[in-house]
């Protein structure tokens, strides 16, 4: 059996506040993959990648604000680790 990919790249880029979307979705391996990056005062990079065939999130938050505070969050299908 044939199996067809949808695939969807979007990106979004503003100069004011410095957000930049990449989003890639392919419907047929279920991987869904979205990078949002902000280059604002508080630094903040988020990465999200889903992967519907092994039900695995993954969520990573880094933040280089004045402070120097940087973190890395992975949450999986049995369990959340910050």
């Amino acid at each position: 059996m044939e199996s067809m990919a949808i695939i969807i790249h979007w990106n979004q880029m503003e100069s004011l506040n410095g957000i930049e979307w990449n989003q890639c979705q392919v419907e047929s391996s279920g991987i869904i993959e979205r990078n949002r990056m902000e280059s604002l005062s508080n630094g903040m990079e988020w990465n999200q990648r889903i992967e519907l065939n092994r039900i695995t999130n993954e969520l990573n938050r880094m933040e280089s604000s004045s402070n120097g505070i940087e973190g890395n969050h992975w949450m999986g299908s049995n369990s959340i680790i910050i």
